[in-house]
């Protein structure tokens, strides 16, 4: 049986709680294997959580420069490209500099003034790099039970080979040639 000890870490949403980390000492080959597959499920988890948070930081981020440098008053009457998709445009006329619709999520949109959309936008790209901060500790964290997995197999796999090469050994030697007469 593995033998746990408590110990206290930050999960996703930032909070404390108690997890049992398993004692990879106390567990054989197979148990490691498993144990170092989850743990590889898991970081690939977190890789593409990263990933979809780097890419929500990129629009917020592309979002607050548009509203920053082009909702601006000697804009007004200017021909501009409104983008409708990530890479579909159509023209378009700035009417009012002082009025942006702003994405807030599943579809929905709000017409807000440009400052405040530039402090919603600041605050979304504020959460954002808190949980890709949090997201990379964990996997940090994850990278570091990877490293502790792969050794501990190393050292079991040595040790098993030390014990084959100990018996191969032994037997050769208590081995007592018949000799005739």
């Amino acid at each position: 049986m593995s033998k746990k000890a408590p110990t206290t870490v930050a999960n996703a949403s930032g909070d404390t709680a108690a997890i049992n980390k398993v004692d990879f000492a106390s567990l054989d080959l197979e148990q490691l294997g498993l144990v170092k597959q989850q743990i590889t499920k898991e970081a690939e988890l977190i890789e593409n959580s990263l990933t979809s948070l780097k890419f929500a930081q990129q629009r917020f981020n592309n979002s607050l420069q548009a509203v920053n440098n082009g909702m601006r008053a000697e804009n007004e009457g200017k021909q501009i490209l409104v983008p409708l998709t990530d890479s579909l445009y159509v023209p378009g006329k700035l009417r009012n500099s002082h009025k942006v619709l702003i994405d807030v999520g599943t579809g929905y949109y709000v017409e807000m003034g440009s400052v405040k959309a530039a402090a919603f936008l600041q605050k979304r790209i504020d959460f954002v790099n808190e949980e890709m901060q949090k997201a990379q500790g964990i996997l940090r964290q994850k990278i570091d039970m990877q490293n502790v997995c792969n050794l501990m197999i190393q050292t079991k796999v040595a040790q098993l080979q030390e014990v084959a090469n100990m018996q191969q050994q032994f037997s050769k030697s208590n081995v007592n040639p018949v000799v005739s007469k």
